[in-house]
């Protein structure tokens, strides 16, 4: 490293600017020069009067601070120093940094200026090594220099600014890191890229050794947890240009998104590299699932000028499966993306108030019940009451990690009617308040409810919990087969309620959550060959690989999975005799209602208390129940229904 203390700087080498970047045709793959040294020379310890930079505070709330390369006149060099500009001044005149932060804890240094340095991750110093050459002066905006991570109110202010700071940015530069791949390793990388067989759907096997060693690289590349990662949702979506670099590599978005779609086409002959290792067979990586959601939803906001014109309820059904290091971010990080709303993160609060703030602002937009569907004491929720505190049970815990979609997001049931828009209307003058503060420092949603059964008795429940999500595939499917068995006994013991189809076949419908009925119109022959497979299983086969097991007995093995049967969800009967499936920490006594408008079920428990003339339920979790699903109980004559809230 070149230079003394009263000028620290780094070596630069601009053989590609952005400026060309955002020129090109954006098929285009790029090759960066290697990662350049912007250490400190030296041990820190040794640098005489060298002190840890201090942040001053913004001067106005819409202004930023910006990473800027000051390089000398006669050389290419240059040194770091951060500046502060208003956000509404510097548009497409600078470059965002998306990358995956994680848990990572600040270990390198960065000189900034001539005698301050920043302690930074080595993820963040990685970064930028990499993007030195490629800056071409533009100063550069990367959160975690660019924000003062100290200063709670910054920070919070920031965050809700991120939208438009990514949507301002000339390019947004995406590190999927390097994946320690050595220089070798990247120019091979590059190759392969850049091979014809990379761009048609040209299977594995004929591509060679040389496109296995390229594809066994890359998939590497693609397990990155940047795929994942709540935040990079808006950081791409509300982006002008996109750019991903992978070391040294460069490729636009359309690229990585073809090239993704091939090989998904593929997916059978990739390498391992591709899979997460997985007791059930291969399981591809999530990017391959991820990917198409980031790309339709930056289409739908380009096609709409850039703004978002969806609820928050929408965004964050949408991508609930993204992750965040800070539970707070998997609402924080949708709020720019999300129209309809005036929620602002902020970092003093509880995550359990920012959960609950979050379903306040969707409870106008309720009346579809999807994302109650993730709510109630029988789903995966944060305890404890420095993290959760005193929450609702309609307030689901969006952090969690879900081993079963809700049933409520199933579009083709119909357990009530949908509200139409005057009917809501019409509900919204009787009752204008959807939450009611029915005791001190409890918020209670109003619910209209028909109470039809209560929970008689229940099946073992299933094997998942929140220390053990993942399961050996045999311990799994031996649970269903005993599952399946109990149910069957369960019924045997009832009066039953409907009696229009054997008691098997009712037992394996409620396990596939209605989709055994409709597996390719199944004949009565086929489906009772699929029955006698799986009780001749006995719960001990191998799971059905593509080459080896009948194709419909494979779909009924994957629609029991897909349930959550045997995993995080059992059977239960009722009182009137119905079977019915439903998460694993349901109690006996526990009721079963419609909601006027809901698709399905819920199971609730109570009533703890009353407020006036209402009476008070936890809410438990939606439900499954056979000869519910489509509207064969909804008959107010039989079961009227009546106002309730939910605490």
């Amino acid at each position: 490293m070149d230079g003394t203390m009263d000028d620290i700087i780094v070596k630069y080498d601009p053989d590609y600017m952005v400026d060309e970047i955002v020129a090109h045709n954006e098929e285009h793959l790029l090759l960066f020069q290697p990662a350049r040294d912007v250490s400190i020379a030296g041990k820190l310890d040794d640098q005489d009067g060298l002190f840890e930079h201090k942040y001053s505070k913004l001067q106005c709330a819409r202004n930023i601070r910006l990473l800027e390369y000051s390089a000398t006149s006669n050389c290419n060099k240059v040194r770091f120093h951060l500046s502060e500009n208003s956000i509404d001044a510097i548009g497409g005149r600078f470059i965002a940094i998306s990358y995956c932060w994680g848990g990572e804890k600040p270990t390198e240094y960065l000189p900034i200026s001539s005698r301050a340095y920043l302690k930074v991750t080595k993820t963040v110093y990685s970064i930028l090594r990499h993007i030195s050459g490629v800056a071409s002066g533009l100063p550069v905006w990367i959160d975690a220099i660019c924000i003062n991570q100290e200063d709670c109110g910054e920070k919070g202010v920031q965050v809700s600014m991120m939208g438009d700071i990514y949507a301002a940015a000339r390019c947004v530069l995406v590190w999927l890191g390097d994946g320690n791949l050595t220089q070798a390793s990247q120019l091979a990388l590059w190759s392969y890229l850049t091979s014809p067989y990379t761009h048609n759907n040209t299977a594995l096997c004929d591509i060679g050794s040389f496109g296995g060693v390229g594809d066994s690289l890359f998939g590497s590349v693609l397990q990155s947890p940047w795929f994942e990662r709540a935040w990079i949702v808006q950081e791409v979506c509300l982006a002008r240009k996109v750019l991903f670099l992978c070391g040294a590599v460069g490729m636009s978005l359309p690229f990585l998104k073809d090239y993704l779609e091939i090989r998904r086409k593929n997916y059978n002959s990739l390498p391992d590299s591709y899979s997460i290792p997985s007791d059930w067979g291969r399981t591809s990586l999530p990017v391959f699932e991820q990917f198409p959601k980031l790309c339709a939803h930056r289409k739908l906001i380009l096609e709409n000028g850039g703004k978002p014109r969806v609820t928050l309820t929408d965004i964050l059904l949408e991508f609930q499966s993204f992750k965040a290091t800070d539970p707070r971010d998997k609402v924080f990080a949708f709020l720019g993306l999300a129209d309809y709303h005036n929620l602002q993160p902020d970092y003093t609060d509880s995550i359990g108030n920012v959960f609950t703030k979050a379903m306040i602002v969707c409870s106008p937009s309720l009346y579809d019940y999807r994302i109650l569907g993730y709510a109630g004491l029988a789903n995966p929720r944060i305890d404890g009451p420095v993290m959760f505190a005193s929450v609702p049970t309609w307030v689901p815990d969006f952090s969690c990690t879900f081993f079963a979609q809700p049933f409520t997001l199933r579009n083709d049931f119909k357990a009530t009617s949908p509200k139409d828009i005057s009917e809501a209307a019409s509900e919204s003058r009787e009752n204008p308040q959807l939450l009611y503060g029915s005791s001190p420092g409890n918020l209670s949603l109003f619910l209209k409810t028909a109470f039809i059964d209560t929970i008689e008795e229940m099946s073992r429940p299933g094997l998942c919990s929140m220390e053990s999500p993942f399961l050996d595939q045999q311990a799994v499917l031996k649970c269903q087969y005993d599952m399946v068995n109990e149910g069957i006994e369960m019924l045997k013991r009832q009066n039953l309620h409907l009696v229009s189809k054997a008691v098997s076949t009712i037992c394996f419908e409620t396990v596939t959550a209605g989709s055994f009925s409709n597996i390719n119109s199944l004949s009565d022959e086929m489906k009772a060959a699929v029955l006698k497979a799986f009780q001749e299983s006995k719960g001990a086969v191998e799971f059905p690989s593509q080459s080896r097991e009948d194709n419909n007995i494979k779909k009924f093995y994957a629609q029991m999975h897909r349930s959550g049967i045997g995993r995080s969800r059992r059977l239960f009967t009722t009182q009137e005799g119905r079977l019915g499936m439903a998460n694993g920490n349901i109690r006996k006594g526990d009721r079963v209602c419609l909601v006027s408008g809901a698709p399905v079920p819920f199971v609730l428990r109570g009533p703890i208390a009353n407020y006036r003339w209402h009476a008070i339920y936890h809410l438990v979790c939606d439900a499954y129940v056979y000869g519910v699903m489509y509207g064969e109980a909804s008959d107010v004559n039989s079961y009227p229904f009546e106002t309730i809230l939910l605490e």
